[in-house]
Parts: structure tokens; C-alpha cells; sequence
């Protein structure tokens, strides 16, 4: 009740305002009691309610769900769905090339032209990453714990990488707008490390192996995992 104790005192005629009415004033002890008053009311509240709890029955925990985890294959099976991450990779950077798409394709356009800076950050970031072969790496985490769960997220992200690579090859320009426009193309590539990507003698970027071959390793890699660890009927 000290909150509304409070609140009935501030809006009695007899009781003081918060404001003095002669000028901008406040009258900080009036906060002050009003503010023990409603911390009063939860202070009641919560009494209240340890005492209903400790009074009541026990709390029976349910027993967590058992994880299920599927049957373990053959390591030289198994590897085949690790490694296959990595052959686009090491192409890539044997050309000296860590980045898996880089600033071209439907993909790149929306994360640059839609989203916040944050975003695209972490798409950059994941830009390097799958280009320097991190998904075997998920993979393999994936292979040696073999819980459901793990399976189904690591398959869907292989499946969605991949068609991230395939939109990119099918929706890239031989010379997008924003290469024409020197403030824009330093202002798409200041998230890359300097000097990454070179130009030809028409100014046009110079990109690693196509990211189809990237969609092709990642699919078949989430469908060796399916074959392998699928539930069964």
C-alpha cells in the first residue's frame, strides 16, 4: 500500500506537490518518499510470494529429454564430407585468394544496400571464413558429436551456403554500377584487407574461382551427412 499511499498524498488537495508551484523547484524529499513508497509495494509482493512458494508442494523438476545421437560411420565415409569444404578453399588460396565471394552478386548487393553496418560486417566475416575452408571445421565438430540437433543445423547451413554461391554466380556482372564510382568501390571494399583484390587493365575487380564451385562442395558435403547420419523411417 505505499505506493498508493504516495500517489493518494500527491493528489489529495491538502497534500504537497512534486513541483512547487512558485517556480521550477523540486521537492526531492517528496520523490524520495515516493519512490521508498512503490519499492515498498514490491518489497510486499515478493514476500509474499517466497512465503506461497515455500509453503507449497516441492518444484519437480521434469527429467531433460535424452539426446539423441546418431550411430557412428566409418572415419574414411565420414571424412569425405569434411574434406570436400576444403578442395574450392585450397584453390583458392593457392591463387592467394582467402575470400569466398567478395564484393559481387545479389547477396553482397543486399547486405551493403539493405542492411546495417553490423550486418555487414559479419557477412564479410563469413565471407573470409568459408573461403578459407571454416565449414570443414563445422563439419568435423559435427561428425564426432553426431547429435541430431547438430546434424540438421550444420546441413542447413551447408544448403544455405551453397545457394548464397549459386544466387551470386548467377546474379554477378562482368562490371556492376558501383565499380564505375571510385568513392563507392573504396567504400565497398575498406571492409576487405588492402590490396586483396586486383584490377585488370579495364579496371575491373579480379575475383578467385567462381562460388559455384563453392555450392557444389558445400551441397554435396551436407548430402554425404544426410546419407550417412539420416534418421532412420
Amino acid at each position: 500500500m505505499g505506493g498508493a499511499s504516495a500517489a493518494l498524498s500527491l493528489l489529495s488537495s491538502g497534500g504537497h506537490s512534486i513541483v512547487s508551484f512558485g517556480g521550477w523547484g523540486v521537492d526531492y524529499d517528496l520523490v524520495l518518499l515516493l519512490i521508498l513508497g512503490v519499492l515498498g509495494v514490491f518489497g510486499t509482493v515478493w514476500a509474499a510470494r517466497s512465503a506461497h512458494d515455500l509453503g507449497g508442494p516441492p518444484l519437480v523438476l521434469s527429467p531433460a529429454p535424452p539426446i539423441r545421437i546418431a550411430p557412428a560411420r566409418a572415419w574414411p565415409l565420414a571424412a569425405v564430407a569434411v574434406l570436400l569444404p576444403l578442395l574450392p578453399a585450397a584453390v583458392n588460396l593457392a591463387d592467394g585468394m582467402p575470400a569466398w565471394i567478395g564484393p559481387r552478386g545479389a547477396v553482397d548487393d543486399l547486405f551493403h544496400g539493405y542492411v546495417g553496418y553490423p550486418a555487414t560486417v559479419l557477412w564479410v566475416a563469413m565471407d573470409m571464413l568459408v573461403g578459407v575452408g571454416a565449414p570443414a571445421v563445422l563439419v568435423l565438430v559435427t561428425v564426432v558429436r553426431r547429435t541430431r540437433r547438430l546434424l540438421r543445423v550444420t546441413m542447413l547451413t551447408l544448403t544455405l551456403a551453397a545457394v548464397a554461391g549459386a544466387v551470386t554466380a548467377l546474379t554477378t556482372k562482368s562490371e556492376a554500377d558501383w565499380q564505375l564510382i571510385p568513392e563507392m568501390a573504396e567504400q565497398r571494399l575498406a571492409l576487405y584487407p588492402d590490396g586483396l583484390f586486383g584490377r585488370t587493365e579495364r579496371g575491373e575487380i579480379l575475383f578467385g574461382i567462381s562460388p559455384l564451385w563453392y555450392s557444389a562442395a558445400l551441397a554435396a558435403s551436407a548430402v554425404v551427412l544426410l546419407l550417412l547420419y539420416a534418421a532412420p523411417p
